[in-house]
């Protein structure tokens, strides 16, 4: 066997597929060697609630108001309508959905954080603790890269609950993509 030395490879054909290797090789790449093209990236985002106060109704599950895009790599969040992550690449997701609820009456109580996916929960973290609760929930997801959607909401059974949002992202949402299906 000998080495082939080129500066660039190229299709005849210009059919845009080319093949290194074949089933069963494995194809080396030696330490040092810099990399470019290599690897895929795809949709990540992160929004957080609206600062200040948000309430919300006692023991009923609620969307959470994520309305404050930080970044959206791939446009694919909607902070002012459904608050929703529709991301337009295949592949498996990180997400995270966070929380931060409190009570001005009730220092005591439950609060969950659910994770929907296409309008059911998928997942879901409960918190029972003195007030402010602060829970958070990461699920590792697929989606088909069209039509599957990600939404955040929360449950609290306390008096007069509200969602406390400084500065910080207390409440936020966040997801990127993994890898392919």
């Amino acid at each position: 066997m000998g080495t082939i030395k080129t500066t660039n490879i190229e299709t005849i054909t210009g059919s845009g597929t080319l093949t290194l290797g074949q089933s069963g090789e494995t194809i080396t790449i030696p330490s040092g060697v810099t990399q470019t093209g290599v690897g895929e990236s795809g949709p990540a985002f992160y929004a957080k609630a609206t600062e200040g106060d948000t309430s919300f109704t006692s023991s009923t599950v609620v969307k959470i108001p994520f309305t404050q895009e930080q970044f959206d790599t791939d446009n694919c969040y909607d902070p002012t309508t459904n608050y929703r992550f529709t991301p337009t690449k295949a592949g498996y997701y990180l997400i995270t959905v966070t929380a931060e609820i409190r009570s001005n009456t009730d220092t005591s109580g439950q609060a969950n954080v659910y994770l929907y996916k296409n309008g059911s929960s998928i997942a879901v973290n409960m918190l029972k603790a003195d007030d402010p609760l602060n829970i958070e929930l990461t699920h590792i997801v697929s989606a088909n890269g069209s039509s599957d959607y990600f939404e955040g909401y929360a449950y609290s059974n306390m008096a007069s609950p509200f969602f406390n949002e400084t500065t910080d992202g207390d409440n936020r949402f966040e997801g990127v993509w993994l890898r392919g299906l």
